[in-house]
Parts: C-alpha cells; sequence; structure tokens
C-alpha cells in the first residue's frame, strides 16, 4: 500500500501538474474575468520559476548542503551500494543506457579503479533488475568497463528507496556491521542516509550528478523546459522525506 501511494504522491511534485491546473482554471473552469487572469498571471509566474536553472540550482544546493561526501581519505571500503535510478535496459539494442543519474554507477566505477571500493552492489537499478532489466547485459558492459564479475553484487528486487535498505541487507547481512559506502545522487541522498539509519546502519556516503549554474552567464536565466524535470526530482525528495518521516 505504501509503495502505491507514493506513487501517486510523486506526482504533486511536478510543476507540470500546477501549471496545467491553473491553465485548466482559467480557459475550461472559473467564468469570472478577474479570476481567469489571476490563474493566467499565475501560470505565467509559475512556468518562469520552474523554469529558472539558476533559481533551481539554490534550492538544490540548500537540500544537498551537509550531504555531499564523508568518505575517509585514504581508506577503502569493501562494499559501495549504488542506489538504482542511473539507467535502463534497452530490449530493441540490447545495451544498458544511462539517464541523467548514471554518474551514480560512473563515479563508483572511477572509485573502484581507484582502489577506494572493493565491491559495487547494485541496489535494483532498471538496467539489471529482474523484472525490466538484463543483469547478463549489465555485466558484460561493466566487465568493458574493467570492473569483473566478482566486484559486482546486484539487488534486483526493491522498488523504492525504503526496500533498497531491506532487499540489500537481506542480500548482504554483513553490512549491518560494516562501514561501507553509500553512493547516489545528491538530491536522493539525505532521504536514503535517513533510511539507512534508520535500520541501524551509519554508512559514508559520497553524493553525484551535482548541478552547478554560473550566475554571471545571461543563458542561465532564460527559461529552459528541462529545469522542470529537475524540479520534479527535488520535489519528489522534499514530499519522500516527509512520508517518511510521518
Amino acid at each position: 500500500m505504501f509503495y502505491i501511494l507514493s506513487r501517486f504522491a510523486a506526482l504533486l511534485a511536478s510543476p507540470v501538474i500546477y501549471l496545467a491546473g491553473l491553465l485548466l482554471g482559467a480557459v475550461v473552469f472559473y467564468k469570472k474575468t478577474a479570476v481567469r487572469k489571476g490563474c493566467l498571471l499565475g501560470a505565467l509566474v509559475l512556468f518562469l520559476l520552474s523554469t529558472n536553472p539558476y533559481l533551481y540550482y539554490l534550492a538544490e544546493t540548500a537540500w544537498t548542503r551537509g550531504y555531499i561526501s564523508s568518505m575517509k581519505p585514504r581508506h577503502t571500503y569493501e562494499h559501495a551500494v549504488v542506489l538504482g535510478g542511473f539507467g535502463g535496459y534497452n530490449p530493441i539494442y540490447q545495451r544498458i543506457d544511462l539517464n541523467e543519474h548514471g554518474d551514480r554507477l560512473t563515479e563508483a566505477v572511477m572509485l573502484y579503479h581507484q582502489g577506494r571500493i572493493r565491491k559495487i552492489v547494485i541496489a535494483s537499478d532498471g538496467t539489471c533488475n529482474e523484472k525490466v532489466g538484463d543483469e547478463h547485459v549489465f555485466r558484460r558492459q561493466m566487465n568493458l568497463l574493467g570492473v569483473p564479475d566478482s566486484a559486482i553484487i546486484i539487488e534486483g528486487k526493491a522498488r523504492n528507496t525504503k526496500e533498497n535498505v531491506t532487499c540489500t541487507v537481506a542480500l548482504l547481512p554483513a553490512l549491518q556491521q560494516e562501514n561501507f559506502l553509500l553512493i547516489t545522487s545528491g538530491v536522493h541522498m539525505k532521504r536514503s542516509l535517513r533510511c539507512f539509519r534508520e535500520a541501524g546502519m551509519h554508512p559514508d556516503y559520497y553524493s553525484t550528478d551535482l548541478k552547478y549554474v554560473y550566475p554571471n552567464i545571461w543563458e542561465n536565466w532564460v527559461p529552459q523546459l528541462s529545469t522542470l524535470d529537475d524540479w520534479f526530482h527535488l520535489g519528489h525528495e522534499w514530499i519522500g522525506w516527509w512520508a517518511y518521516m510521518l
């Protein structure tokens, strides 16, 4: 039930929902001219705010502050848990395609080659999930990146962050007594750490795909539709944080 409710609640994180609501109110539901103009003005203001890259950058920075990295210098971790959401399996071309969160995986691979981690634990990503992924293709591509099968552990059942914790611990009970490394996106780290800590674990952490926007470049003040998707992911984390707290 929690999983189903969380899927519906995630819809509330998208600015597009509120833009559509204001436009529908102006065009369909409200007849008074003043109210319709108010809806249109609200939609315009919301559009300008939610498509401004620099304003989003300020919000993300405030949310991720204090959750960037706690890696110990010159320390080697036995396991690094990489939370899913970084890619998917393409059955037509039979390959793994990374998405905007692909840094979760590529940073883990780099840390592996630097000798900072010994084994990469994939926590139910779409690339190798038992229902929608292909573990063999994923492993083959990881091998091409120089990561052997012996350094890859895959958990393929979890459906959300909370289940990432329970399913990964069920697969590797030793994590409960181990100082492992948690790798995920910066906006996702705060909620992810909370889930692991609630389960009695206190991993070190390493955040990826953190945005930086130069405020002195005029293009960064021009509305960008891709920023709507950024707000969706950040809003999803806000809603998820309070839902998990409750």
